[in-house]
């Protein structure tokens, strides 16, 4: 199951940062179909506010751990050092770039 898969599944949440980002991922029609957090954080750092950038992060974690048939990249498998810090790609492209608007 892709990410976007694991995304369209997931019921309304009250974490108002699942929620925001939730809402922004099921209406975006662009959304990609990858399941690696680099990736995904080069798509989204630009697009997300801080709020539903905690979101993503904490979704990514919940379906990397707890999703058994996820696709994520082998190589965050097991080795949760390499998730986080791919997960944190869209905080350090964030915080890097003058045009990300907090």
């Amino acid at each position: 199951m892709s990410f976007k898969d694991y995304i369209n599944e997931m019921p309304d949440q009250e974490d108002i940062g699942l929620s925001s980002f939730l809402f922004f991922a099921k209406n975006d029609s662009n959304f990609p179909n990858s399941s690696d957090p680099v990736l995904l954080s080069k798509y989204l750092y630009l697009r997300l506010n801080e709020t539903q950038t905690t979101g993503f992060q904490k979704l990514f974690i919940f379906y990397a751990n707890f999703e058994q048939n996820n696709d994520v990249p082998k190589k965050y498998i097991g080795n949760q050092d390499e998730l986080l810090n791919g997960v944190n790609t869209i905080v350090g492209l964030q915080n890097n770039d003058p045009n990300y608007t907090r």
